[in-house]
């Protein structure tokens, strides 16, 4: 983390947004609902990395749930073709957040070491 120091347990808004490969904005829009837990300093927001991995193992389906829910109906103007396209493009974000999970754990497994 750029802006923490190594052993910092805690992230900012920009550096969660690339971890989990999404836009600032949505983060800064979760932190303001309170959907995703942090704390805010002054103008800038903190993000506790062992909140924001317990965050994300929430985000996925339980066991015995479906990994990727059903393909959605095709759209007004959206052929079937797209919607598999739309389809495929969540399960690799989905498999891309299990890797940027797994990476927050070891990351949090070194400072807590």
């Amino acid at each position: 983390m750029s802006s923490s120091s190594p052993q910092s347990p805690f992230a900012t808004a920009k550096e969660v947004a690339k971890l989990l490969s999404v836009s600032p904005s949505y983060v800064y829009s979760l932190l303001r609902q309170g959907i995703l837990p942090g704390i805010r300093i002054g103008k800038c927001w903190r993000v506790d990395l062992r909140k924001l991995e317990n965050f994300t193992l929430s985000q996925l389906p339980k066991p015995g749930q479906e990994d990727v829910q059903e393909a959605p109906e095709a759209e007004e103007g959206m052929d079937y073709p797209e919607v598999i396209q739309e389809n495929m493009r969540l399960r690799e974000i989905v498999a891309q957040q299990r890797t940027q999970i797994e990476t927050l754990r070891q990351q949090l497994a070194k400072t807590q070491s």
